[in-house]
């Protein structure tokens, strides 16, 4: 399955690779703003009244331009997986077409049309949600925890 897997994703190389950059963006921030945030609030009690916004100007700036950044990230995410999500299913959609036309005859006389697509149709939709599950839920989450675990034992 996975050889089948990584035959599909081959010639969606970028755009596979701009949505594992996505997660990877996700799972950092979610580490560094609080870290960030801690910076701001381990400052404030050592902040003089009159330089608060010196002080703490950049380390706010800096909190706002990662979470702006975060929200740019997310519409290129988005904007990748709506030009990966078609192709990516028609190309699925053409494999399995190639691979049923080497069937038999005698193949289609025990199997029913309508089950084999219906069969097609489920891996067609089934392939990109895969993917999808296992760069975000996977892959981002597994990095996310190790840069908490990193985070944290700094």
């Amino acid at each position: 399955m996975l050889g089948f897997l990584f035959e599909v994703i081959r010639p969606f190389g970028f755009r596979v690779a701009g949505l594992f950059v996505a997660g990877i963006v996700w799972a950092i921030d979610l580490s560094a703003r609080p870290y960030v945030l801690k910076m701001m609030v381990d400052r404030i009690p050592k902040t003089n009244a009159n330089e608060v916004f010196h002080e703490l100007g950049s380390l706010a700036l800096l909190y706002l331009g990662m979470a702006l950044f975060l929200r740019f990230c997310f519409m290129f995410y988005d904007f990748v997986w709506l030009h990966f999500n078609p192709p990516l299913k028609r190309h699925v959609g053409i494999i399995l077409m190639d691979k049923m036309t080497l069937h038999s005859l005698s193949f289609y006389q025990d199997h029913f049309a309508g089950n084999l697509a219906n069969k097609m149709k489920d891996v067609m939709s089934g392939i990109p949600d895969l993917f999808r599950l296992f760069i975000n839920h996977f892959f981002a989450h597994t990095l996310a925890l190790t840069v908490a675990i990193m985070t944290l034992w700094y």
